[in-house]
């Protein structure tokens, strides 16, 4: 029963950020020039549009902790700033100036479509009740992109493709 609790506050928990992302998207959606903020001025520059996220937490999210958004694919297509592929769609993480950003796992679900969901894994610890800012970019618009960092056992911490069959 108290675990049954603990298990629904945290679900709850996880779910108020994911919603805290959810907007965060949509308000970058919004934007249409090109954003080159200083503190990701060394990401590739093939890719046309550079977009910092905050990650805003309500408790600390421990690294592998996998975070989601939502956001309109099928826009960014029709105004031509991603690929129908979603290839170029990509996240970086850069947690130091003094460090060069690296590319980080995604999974994107309903690709093409207007309610497209993005997960990538949390590299660091957050602590919580903090707005964690310029440590993560969603970057796309890039014509020429070639096949991202896609792998969901390194984006989800339990993860079956059930593509062999289990000996019971």
């Amino acid at each position: 029963s108290a675990l049954l609790e603990a298990q629904i506050a945290q679900t709850a928990s996880e779910l108020a950020r994911v919603n805290q992302m959810q907007a965060t998207m949509r308000e970058l959606e919004g934007l249409s020039q090109t954003c080159a903020n200083h503190f990701f001025s060394r990401l590739p520059e093939e890719f046309l549009v550079i977009r910092p996220l905050t990650v805003s937490t309500g408790s600390p999210l421990v690294a592998g902790h996998t975070l989601s958004f939502t956001f309109d694919h099928l826009g960014l297509i029709s105004t031509q700033l991603a690929l129908p592929s979603a290839n170029d769609i990509r996240i970086y993480h850069q947690p130091c100036r003094s460090q060069p950003p690296v590319e980080v796992h995604r999974i994107i679900q309903g690709v093409g479509t207007s309610e497209s969901t993005l997960h990538f894994p949390v590299l660091e610890f957050l602590e919580g009740d903090t707005a964690h800012a310029n440590r993560y970019a969603l970057v796309f618009g890039n014509p020429a992109a070639g096949n991202p960092l896609c792998d969901p056992r390194q984006v989800f911490r339990y993860y079956e493709d059930f593509a062999e069959q289990a000996d019971f």
